[in-house]
């Protein structure tokens, strides 16, 4: 969390905080409602992983694997002006290049 400054005066942990998956990419829906998208660390489902908030952040939903594959890959995500969602994402289950 920030001031008006940009000065960090709090932080929160998403998902496990780093124990199954890494390197969140959050995409803001509203206000307050965001998702993010995170990498496998390669030793569980090797698949994106997903969590959400509805409080700006403040707190974070479990994480949730998603059926999209992965090998401990980056994703990114992007909120399209019709509302849906664009993702580019390695789905190769074995190759993370």
């Amino acid at each position: 969390f920030l001031d008006a400054d940009g000065r960090v005066i709090d932080k929160a942990r998403m998902g496990a905080g780093g124990r199954t998956a890494i390197q969140p990419w959050a995409v803001s829906l509203d206000d307050v409602t965001a998702v993010a998208f995170m990498r496998d660390l390669g030793r569980q489902r090797r698949a994106v992983w997903m969590t959400r908030t509805t409080d700006a952040g403040r707190t974070w939903s479990p994480i949730e694997p998603l059926p999209l594959p992965n090998p401990n890959s980056p994703v990114a995500a992007v909120r399209l002006a019709d509302g849906r969602l664009a993702m580019t994402l390695n789905d190769d289950p074995r190759e993370r290049t």
